[in-house]
């Protein structure tokens, strides 16, 4: 659903301020800042992830009330419609966030989100407010780690590549990296963490299997998929992906050329794009950051596949 101007702008002055937030919780090292992060009960406007100590990273989730609050009654609805039910399924810590708030209404506010135990924002004229300081409400349910190991595996990737001299430029609420022909790239599928490199078309999954040791991935427990993207101008609207699977010889290199060939045929207008990718721990639970980010950089080392380094300019 497009979002209406005065949305957009809360949204972006909080990411760009982000930092106020987590310094009311004793959160000061690095972040990320993800934009409509979608989970199994919504998606949230904006969740900031921040580290403990280095440790350990907590998500922040805010929803933004672009037009304001006119009401305690509107403040009530925007909470039992979207936050309610919700945001307290994956979150421990929820803001509402918004602009303006009725002359007369604001202590209501700020009262009622207070005892309810969510945080207020206020987003306006440049600047950024913690008028009210989110308090956790109850334990989440396991969608939580879903959602932290999100931030824990976008923070990794973010620093590893930085250490590599790739700047990130990409970050979404599917996957985070940056945006090239053939490139690394984080994101979670159904039950993993993972991180690969992804070639965007038939032209650039050759040149990206004829520098691979498909033989010495394959010993590092590395997998292989083919993904079809449907489009439409401008856009795409959906992903298909196929024989994913541990590399093997039984999907060699020339048979999977010729199986995009084949599927970009079959599902015109279409991209056609191939994955390599190694899993690094299953959602079920969190690692510290430390330990995400080795993993990682084990990725990016010589023997893997931070030997294609030179395929991504």
């Amino acid at each position: 659903m497009p979002r209406n101007s005065s949305h957009s702008r809360i949204t972006n002055l909080i990411s760009a301020n982000a930092k106020e937030i987590l310094r009311e919780h004793n959160l000061e090292g690095d972040f990320i800042a993800v934009k409509e992060l979608k989970f199994s009960r919504g998606r949230a406007d904006l969740v900031i992830y921040g580290l403990c100590r280095g440790f350990c990273v907590i998500p922040i989730a805010i929803e933004v009330k672009g037009k304001g609050i006119v009401s305690a009654t509107d403040l009530l609805n925007t909470i039992n419609e979207k936050m309610r039910g919700a945001y307290d399924y994956a979150f421990t810590h929820i803001y509402l966030a918004t602009s303006e708030i009725r002359p007369g209404v604001e202590n209501t506010v700020r009262r009622y989100l207070s005892e309810l135990g969510y945080g207020l924002i206020l987003a306006k004229n440049g600047k950024v407010e913690v008028a009210e300081v989110a308090k956790p409400r109850s334990p989440p349910r396991n969608e939580y780690y879903r959602i932290a190991s999100q931030g824990l595996l976008y923070l990794a990737v973010k620093h590893a590549l930085e250490e590599e001299d790739f700047q990130v430029d990409h970050i979404s609420s599917e996957w985070i990296g940056f945006k090239k022909p053939i490139n690394y790239c984080g994101w979670l599928t159904e039950r993993h963490a993972v991180f690969g490199v992804y070639a965007t078309n038939i032209q650039q999954a050759k040149r990206l299997l004829d520098a691979v040791d498909f033989a010495g991935l394959a010993e590092r427990g590395y997998r292989v998929f083919i993904e079809v993207r449907y489009t439409r101008p401008g856009a795409v609207i959906g992903v298909l992906r196929l024989c994913d699977e541990p590399i093997s010889g039984q999907l060699n290199k020339s048979s999977i050329l010729e199986l995009m060939s084949t599927l970009k045929d079959m599902y015109k207008p279409c991209g056609v794009g191939i994955g390599i990718y190694k899993t690094l721990w299953d959602l079920d639970y969190v690692p510290s950051y430390p330990w995400a980010l080795a993993r990682v950089k084990e990725c990016l080392s010589s023997k893997e596949i931070g030997a294609l380094k030179d395929l991504m300019g």
